[in-house]
């Protein structure tokens, strides 16, 4: 305790001894480091609990699965797709939709969840799509993963479409090369091609 008196001198707290800070972080450290661990496993916990709803179909009819990124969340294209089909009084479509931000098809075919779905039953269509992709090594990546989800695609008897998405207004230089990806990965695959551009 400090003495009442301000002009008393005031001894130097006990945490602020250099003799005392030794003693202190042995006795704190393992404790300190404990909870840091525990947060952090706490919130690693979370950030997985919600991501861990496996995704659903929606609707009923024949099963469309859209495996890509925000181009394909954002504006709900599954919940389009079906509002489309249903308005048009033709053949019912159920969708489901494996997106995250950021995601390039790579991503998808190396996370191993999009393959799961793929196997798990007969999609009539598999709708692929990832960001802007100019040529070079951006392209021959699509082409690749677009290849390799064809594969498990045709093999349970769907038939594999590839979403084109449009290059960002700020590069106008780089749309010819996004589409002539876009139409290189489809034509691989004697896929589907849905343009944007």
């Amino acid at each position: 305790a400090f003495p009442l008196d301000p002009r008393a001198s005031r001894p130097e707290p006990l945490g602020c001894r250099r003799s005392n800070c030794r003693h202190i972080l042995r006795r704190l450290f393992p404790e300190l480091c404990v909870k840091i661990l525990s947060s952090v496993l706490s919130l690693l916990a979370l950030a997985c609990l919600g991501n861990s709803a496996a995704p659903q179909l929606t609707g009923e009819g024949a099963p469309v699965l859209f495996i890509g990124n925000s181009h394909t969340y954002v504006n709900d294209l599954p919940g389009i797709l079906r509002a489309l089909a249903d308005s048009a009084g033709g053949e019912k479509l159920a969708t489901m939709s494996l997106a995250n931000a950021n995601y390039a098809l790579i991503d998808h075919w190396n996370d191993g969840l999009a393959k799961q779905e793929i196997e798990k039953r007969q999609w009539r269509y598999v709708v692929m799509q990832q960001g802007w992709t100019p040529g070079g090594v951006c392209q021959e990546t699509l082409r690749l993963a677009i290849q390799l989800f064809s594969e498990s695609i045709r093999r349970q008897g769907g038939t594999p479409a590839v979403l084109e998405v449009w290059a960002p207004a700020s590069r106008p230089g780089q749309f010819a090369g996004t589409i002539e990806s876009y139409r290189l990965a489809a034509q691989d695959v004697s896929g589907l091609l849905f343009p944007a551009a």
